[in-house]
């Protein structure tokens, strides 16, 4: 993993340890397979990858709960809508790209971008 849960506390997370600890996981394996391993040996990006890992534990909070088939919840007034597949991948390759460009493009490879 690439953050600690005081970090993600640090970056105005909410969510509580042990959720947080499974979801930067996820997070973390996610940033792998688009850096195709590269973030791990990266030195100079350490802040990056964990201000990276970080964005990424809620949306991938927010992953699991449409991944579950749940498409919408009402809980006593309080409302939440899920959108597409298509819109969580946009908005994780968003996150990345946020993250991991600069001042070492991560999600390229010889000028062409991965992502």
């Amino acid at each position: 993993m690439y953050s600690t849960y005081q970090q993600y506390q640090e970056r105005g997370g909410k969510q509580p340890e042990n959720v947080y600890l499974a979801n930067a996981q996820k997070a973390s394996e996610l940033i792998d397979y688009y850096t195709m391993g590269r973030a791990a040996s990266e030195e100079t990006m350490k802040p990056q990858l964990s201000a990276c890992e970080c964005d990424l534990v809620d949306a991938v909070s927010t992953m699991r709960a449409f991944y579950s088939g749940v498409r919408s919840e009402n809980n006593d007034g309080y409302s939440v809508s899920f959108g597409s597949a298509a819109d969580f991948k946009t908005g994780i390759q968003t996150i990345l790209k946020t993250h991991l460009t600069f001042p070492v493009d991560l999600l390229s490879l010889s000028g062409r971008a991965f992502v």
